[in-house]
């Protein structure tokens, strides 16, 4: 893929993040506030090069150890840290 084809998908992914954040809410049941602001996220992720990013469709992310442990994570110990809460 061309740098510039490249550049287009990362302008693109960056316009749809409110899309993006809005769906990760309803489908996760996520408040806004569990989220970043939006500009300053953008800021964080501007620099960055996706294409070094590792996919998540890749096996080597969805067969390994950090796909379990983000899992697990999501699964078990953020529910029982946020049951500590007052």
């Amino acid at each position: 893929m061309t740098k510039f084809k490249k550049q287009e998908q990362k302008k693109k992914l960056m316009n749809d993040l409110p899309s993006i954040f809005l769906s990760l809410m309803k489908s996760h049941e996520l408040s806004p506030g569990d989220f970043p602001d939006l500009n300053r996220f953008r800021k964080f992720l501007n620099p960055l090069d996706f294409s070094k990013l590792p996919k998540l469709t890749g096996t080597r992310m969805q067969k390994g150890k950090r796909m379990d442990k983000l899992n697990s994570a999501l699964a078990t110990d953020i529910p029982d840290l946020l049951a500590r809460l007052p």
